[in-house]
């Protein structure tokens, strides 16, 4: 089995790592189970955990329409991720993080996608929220605070809980998911 970690396969040559190890497997003859990249499953099987009721209809543009198609969409929210470090073609990323009529990072540091954005949300790091997480085996997990939060910065649900609040929306969760499906 081969298995990255999210610090290995999300960079500028992620992609490429990807497809090399790809074909390390077929030329090994392993069956494509023998390759995990279990980062996306870890980030992702949270939300799939929550239930359709939380997974709105959007626009159905996937991130390389979002960040290399200049113009295909308005404003974006992007919460603990910095594109333009990350991903291939960052001039073209660039083009389209600028052309933004608004655009929103939420993070723990100064990123340089943040630096473009039009707000920063300072989040908290790992180490100054409580909580749980999905682990990439589906794992939920708790996390407990080992420092106190520094400066202005806030644990994700207490952004997303205020924003929603700005907006009128309610804290509970049974309200909550009646207004959003408006």
């Amino acid at each position: 089995m081969l298995s990255f970690t999210i610090s290995v396969n999300e960079n500028t040559k992620g992609a490429d790592l990807a497809i090399a190890a790809a074909n390390l497997i077929i030329l090994l003859g392993e069956e494509a189970a023998a390759l995990q990249i279990p980062a996306e499953y870890a980030n992702t099987y949270g939300l799939y955990k929550t239930g359709p009721d939380l997974m709105l209809e959007t626009s159905r543009k996937n991130i390389f329409d979002m960040l290399y198609d200049t113009g295909a969409i308005h404003a974006l929210y992007i919460m603990g991720e910095d594109p333009l470090s990350t991903f291939p073609f960052n001039s073209k990323i660039m083009r389209s993080l600028k052309s933004l009529e608004l655009l929103i990072v939420q993070d723990i540091a100064l990123t340089e996608t943040a630096k473009l954005a039009h707000v920063v949300l300072p989040a908290s790091a790992w180490a100054e929220k409580d909580g749980t997480f999905i682990n990439a085996e589906g794992v939920t997990q708790k996390l407990q605070r080992v420092v106190d939060t520094q400066g202005q910065s806030l644990p994700d649900w207490q952004i997303l809980r205020n924003i929603s609040l700005s907006m009128g929306l309610t804290s509970r969760p049974e309200t909550s998911r009646a207004s959003l499906k408006r």
